[in-house]
């Protein structure tokens, strides 16, 4: 099947470097993403840990001046598909920041995705 990308959008009450740090540090990525994250130094691989299964992802682009953060999950049969996620500054109010969210999902999955990053981001918002 083909996975199509969704895009998602939330705000918070902080500075985007703050956002960010809770996007790629293992000891901020346990706190909201996954149950455990690992990172192993010599491969760069970081692997998150769930009740039911675990994945592994590495880097992909990590641009701390444009707040632009990029996975590959390692294990993934579709070429192509990655976690992407953006911090700016809202454009409507200067004291919020937004983070976008690029994932992908199969179509008829794309619900259950938005729900479950929905979550995700109340849980990411308790621990900023």
């Amino acid at each position: 099947m083909h996975k199509s990308s969704i895009f998602l959008s939330y705000l918070y009450k902080c500075k985007p470097q703050h956002l960010f740090f809770m996007l790629h540090r293992p000891e901020a990525l346990r706190n909201w993403l996954a149950e455990k994250v690992e990172f192993d130094t010599k491969s760069r691989i970081y692997t998150f840990h769930w009740a039911d299964f675990s994945e592994k992802a590495c880097i992909t682009e990590l641009d701390e001046k444009y707040h632009i953060l990029e996975w590959k999950w390692i294990d993934t049969a579709e070429r192509g598909t990655h976690l992407r996620f953006q911090v700016a500054v809202s454009e409507d109010d200067d004291d919020m920041t937004e983070l976008i969210i690029e994932d992908f999902c199969e179509k008829e999955d794309e619900e259950n995705y938005r729900n479950r990053w929905d979550k995700l981001a109340q849980r990411l918002g308790r621990n900023l």
